[in-house]
């Protein structure tokens, strides 16, 4: 958090207190004039004067009422203002991590590709260190194609767009591309299990592109959170009503208190500066607004390895 964000805040402290002072002080010059009126009526004994303090009650009075309404209307404005900058500096630094892990994201993989076709092109390489420098370049593209595809996808469904165009598809083949994109470095070597919880049922329908995105970001999420010798399960479950799709991964977990924080955009806990995970804070963002496109749901729990478990669930027969 920037430093202008404490000065911002005793500045807005410093001005709310002198706009209250100040009320204060006239409303005890108030006071303090009707206690000099009631001694000069006392002092003359003139009937004019106890009209003119007659009258000045009721005007006090008015006054009162008044500055009371004011008041109350000034400490909620000055509250709610208070919030909609306390918002700003959250939604900003929301922003800041999210260009630091965009920019991380997008460069990485372009520096991969750079580096692959300097090498060819330059060095004099036998065919397997080609074929592993080609296959590295693609493994970047691959994961280049992803983060610009999430992107796209955040903004289209930041707007409420619903499910635009639906086919048929075989929810075990989704989930094995799903796995197969992620057979790239770093998770190349990592053990992913899909296991099926039902007998098949056929093909469901929905928006393929869009769930097999929402499926990957979870399974990626996993790879990336837990140790790298834990196997990440992955469990389906089609029955006549529901298809429902578990990842189980062995890593901290999330608090319960956190469960709510990370499904928003761009959230990601911890500072970006200092994360030593790669990401770009709209995995489950997406992966819950594509679910809920299919009319289903999201739930974040405990896995039983010890780590986190993500389900969605989607209705077969919306």
């Amino acid at each position: 958090m920037s430093s202008a964000r404490p000065i911002t805040r005793r500045l807005f402290a410093l001005l709310a207190a002198y706009v209250i002072f100040q009320l204060v002080w006239w409303a005890s010059l108030l006071i303090r004039l009707r206690g000099k009126y009631r001694d000069l009526s006392t002092l003359t004994g003139v009937e004019e004067v106890d009209m003119a303090q007659t009258g000045f009650e009721r005007f006090q009075w008015m006054i009162a009422g008044e500055g009371a309404v004011f008041l109350a209307l000034l400490v909620w404005g000055l509250w709610s203002i208070w919030r909609i900058s306390e918002r700003e500096q959250l939604q900003a630094a929301r922003e800041r991590n999210f260009m630091l892990a965009v920019t991380h994201e997008l460069k990485t993989p372009i520096a991969v590709m750079r580096l692959a076709y300097e090498t060819l092109q330059r060095a004099k390489l036998s065919e397997a260190d080609r074929a592993s420098l080609l296959d590295d370049a693609q493994a970047a593209l691959g994961r280049l194609e992803t983060r610009i595809n999430a992107i796209l996808q955040s903004a289209r469904v930041h707007r409420g767009a619903a499910v635009e165009h639906t086919e048929a598809y075989d929810i075990e083949e989704v989930l094995r591309r799903c796995i197969r994109q992620l057979r790239v470095p770093p998770f190349a070597e990592r053990q992913v299990n899909l296991t099926s919880q039902s007998e098949p049922q056929g093909l469901a329908i929905g928006d393929v592109e869009a769930l097999e995105l929402a499926w990957t970001n979870l399974i990626e999420n996993a790879l990336k959170y837990s140790p790298s010798n834990a196997p990440v399960d992955v469990q389906f479950n089609a029955s006549d009503r529901f298809l429902t799709v578990h990842v189980d991964d062995a890593g901290t977990g999330i608090a319960p208190a956190d469960r709510r924080t990370v499904l928003q955009p761009f959230r990601r806990l911890g500072d970006e500066v200092k994360r030593s995970t790669e990401g770009t804070g709209l995995g489950l963002y997406l992966a819950q607004a594509i679910v809920h496109m299919h009319k289903g749901r999201l739930q974040i729990g405990s896995s039983p390895q010890g780590g986190t478990r993500i389900t969605t669930t989607i209705p077969l027969k919306p």
